[in-house]
């Protein structure tokens, strides 16, 4: 990870936190995910009346006094709250006197709820965080944090990817006050016969910058009617556009901030690189152009169409090419997309290549009632069982290394996921992360105005030159 992230240690200001509220939520983890479901829904289950299986640390004895945990979750899933149910069988058999009642709140809702109840003292024992949020959250003393001895019996900090590791503590800061569960990153996916016809091996037409774009020229040139255009991709109307923009900075050798998080580093020689290089997929007719004004869902819905040859999302993509309609709305598969479906990492820039890793941590609120059970269970889904059993449901990647390697993810097409989590990275976890968020989406948005605009290169640095100013009273403010 860049130096950048790490660095501050100061108690949020509460125009900090205000401004925090103003996030577009979705940024946690991205528009992308599965199809929601109602934005609240609770599922309620009991421990079987036996343990089975061997003991392990989440073990309780079935003599101590039941506890019901309260856990907020949001829609990961279209049945969010049921899905959680289902990868809690072996827990409660474990610990039989655990009872979890799982409610399931809107991405809409959720960051004004968990602000509520961290104020209040009134709320879940346990809630899911997006990556993002850990900053605004952590920085409120609300948050439980987990002791050594509870993070090393998940494995420690080794046993998860280093982007989703540190995004479990205030950058500076040795209190881990959230529990990696899942990640998501982003990665190219395309049409092999599309490739095929412009003679391009998708093994090597997307190595880098270069290649990227002349791959996407010969793509344009011999795709005929398989296609409308090679590439799409979308502008300011996409909640994603902070997180599909700084990949592009990254690999520039660009960020958002400076080595210890004191000022903003946006708007330097090669953070414009970045920008200038993605934009410029646009403004070279090698996109397809209506998709400018849509968002990531419009996209996909593109892709598994057929109407365009490659574009960047995430690997929910490849469990959705393995369901029919009928299983989830968003399946694709037996489509023409579905059969000739492959994936590649992000084309290399100067400085290697650095996809955007977000994904959703746990945490315990320091009003929980039940401290000692709510521990058991966040380790549980942490463990490689308790992460595999889920994202075979949502569709997302484990954080835990080691559930990494599980045969499930043998399939090819998870390589350029995996490989990217290994290169990938994350947003500095600092109190000012809020407001940063919400001014950057507002700067990248009114970017892609200008550039629809044919303005050009001098008003992206016009642009990235506005946002440093607002990202350093963002900083000033949080102190």
């Amino acid at each position: 990870m860049p130096k950048s992230f790490f660095g501050l240690n100061r108690q949020i200001s509460l125009v900090g936190l205000i401004s925090g509220l103003a996030l577009l939520l979705l940024s946690a983890c991205g528009d992308a995910t599965p199809t929601t479901a109602p934005s609240s829904t609770t599922q309620s289950a009991s421990a079987p009346t036996t343990a089975s299986g061997p003991s392990s640390a989440t073990t309780v004895s079935s003599s101590q006094e039941a506890v019901t945990l309260e856990f907020w979750t949001m829609p990961n899933t279209g049945q969010a709250a049921k899905d959680l149910q289902a990868t809690l069988a072996d827990f409660y058999k474990q610990n039989p006197n655990i009872k979890v009642n799982v409610t399931e709140v809107s991405w809409g809702d959720a960051f004004g709820k968990i602000q509520t109840a961290l104020q209040s003292g009134v709320g879940p024992d346990i809630t899911q965080l997006g990556t993002t949020w850990v900053a605004t959250f952590g920085s409120t003393g609300g948050l439980r944090p987990f002791s050594d001895a509870e993070v090393q019996a998940v494995g420690g900090e080794k046993a998860f990817s280093p982007a989703a590791w540190n995004t479990t503590h205030l950058a500076g800061t040795k209190d881990i006050v959230a529990m990696p569960w899942f990640v998501e990153t982003r990665a190219l996916l395309y049409r092999k016969d599309v490739l095929a016809k412009a003679g391009l091996d998708g093994a090597t037409a997307f190595k880098d910058w270069d290649t990227f774009a002349a791959s996407l020229k010969k793509m344009k040139d011999s795709e005929g009617d398989l296609v409308k255009a090679p590439f799409a991709i979308t502008g300011k109307n996409d909640n994603n556009v902070t997180h599909n923009l700084m990949p592009w900075v990254w690999a520039a050798g660009g960020n958002i901030l400076n080595e210890d998080n004191t000022k903003a580093a946006i708007n330097s020689d090669t953070a414009l690189r970045g920008v200038q290089t993605y934009v410029s997929f646009f403004t070279s007719d090698l996109t397809y152009k209506p998709a400018i004004e849509k968002n990531v869902n419009d996209l996909e819905a593109l892709f598994r169409a057929g109407d365009i040859g490659s574009m960047i999302s995430g690997p929910w993509m490849i469990v959705r090419s393995k369901r029919s309609k009928t299983e989830d709305a968003n399946g694709y598969a037996g489509t023409i997309t579905a059969q000739n479906l492959g994936t590649a990492m992000l084309p290399a820039g100067p400085n290697g290549v650095h996809p955007f890793v977000g994904g959703s941590d746990l945490a315990i609120l320091k009003s929980s009632k039940h401290p000692e059970a709510a521990v058991k269970l966040v380790q549980y889904l942490a463990s490689k069982k308790g992460q595999l059993d889920y994202q075979k449901l949502v569709g997302n990647l484990p954080a835990n290394v080691e559930a990494q390697s599980d045969p499930l993810y043998a399939d090819p097409l998870y390589k350029a996921y995996l490989d990217s989590l290994k290169t990938g990275y994350s947003y500095p976890v600092v109190p000012a992360w809020g407001a940063i968020e919400q001014d950057l989406k507002k700067t990248f948005s009114t970017m892609w105005d200008d550039v629809v605009a044919g303005k050009g290169n001098d008003a992206i640095k016009k642009r990235l030159d506005e946002a440093a100013n607002q990202l350093n009273l963002d900083i000033a403010n949080a102190r």
